[in-house]
């Protein structure tokens, strides 16, 4: 018998956004859009990507 919850295993994790820039360090966002600092694009939050890639500072 198929719960609700099978079926839906990865739908329950919720995607998160950050500033690629890193202007509010390391806040996150529950939706897309733009960062209020700088204007830039929200990304996806990558857990598998390292946080040392760019250093960049508004």
């Amino acid at each position: 018998m198929e719960t609700k919850n099978e079926s839906s295993g990865h739908e329950e994790m919720k995607m998160v956004y950050h500033c690629s820039m890193k202007c509010e360090g390391d806040k996150v966002y529950s939706n897309p859009g733009n960062c209020p600092v700088c204007n830039m694009k929200l990304v996806p939050v990558d857990d598998k990507s390292s946080h040392g890639h760019h250093h960049h500072h508004c």
